[in-house]
């Protein structure tokens, strides 16, 4: 598995978010971490757990789809799980995660629940939406994207985020997967958590 961690001037969240990966029960983990330039102590916290993370650059970027898209090319897993800077993982995302593909065997992505998080503790869940098929075609449904966990081979095939979009790259990603047969498996045992107020809830339904 890839876990890709886009950020920029995240020092109050990047170490949360580091450690939500490090603590993982699943450990044949690839971790990327691709930062915009910061200015804070964001890459000083990074360097401080350098052991634990496979690559890592510092560069400036044309917005979050450059971004992970840099990422996913660097990335060698057979799985890529997309991480921002403000989310944290629970210590079984990734288990019940690749439970979820063994679950279903059509399945080339997989998602769950949001937990949307003020000053730590738990404010509101966004349950994701099983019957996300019939939605998607006129709205963003209920696929949580910051719980999604999807195969390699949709990016190789059906190409990466559209660096157009500043918001909404999500949508168009899944939406033109779903228009070539691709087939999302929903599990609430894949729990991911989310500061209000970051960049991914800006982002992201």
């Amino acid at each position: 598995v890839s876990i890709i961690t886009v950020c920029k001037n995240a020092e109050s969240t990047i170490e949360k978010t580091i450690q939500s990966v490090i603590f993982q029960t699943y450990n044949n983990i690839e971790f990327i971490i691709i930062d915009g330039k910061s200015s804070d102590k964001t890459i000083e916290i990074i360097n401080s757990y350098k052991e634990n993370i496979t690559y890592f650059i510092s560069e400036s970027d044309k917005g979050i789809a450059d971004a992970w898209n840099k990422g996913i090319n660097k990335s060698n897993g057979f799985f890529i799980k997309l991480l921002n800077a403000d989310d944290y993982l629970d210590e079984e995302t990734i288990e019940e995660s690749i439970n979820s593909f063994k679950k279903n065997k059509k399945a080339t992505f997989v998602f769950g629940d949001l937990f949307m998080l003020r000053n730590n503790n738990i404010t509101y869940k966004v349950i994701g939406d099983p019957r996300y098929i019939s939605k998607i075609k006129y709205k963003m449904p209920r696929i949580n994207h910051p719980t999604v966990m999807a195969k390699k081979e949709l990016y190789d095939k059906y190409g990466l985020f559209n660096t157009r979009f500043s918001i909404a790259m999500d949508y168009e990603w899944l939406l033109r997967i779903t228009q070539n047969g691709s087939i999302g498996f929903y599990s609430s045992k894949i729990c991911v958590y989310m500061s209000e107020g970051g960049v991914s809830e800006n982002a992201f339904e």
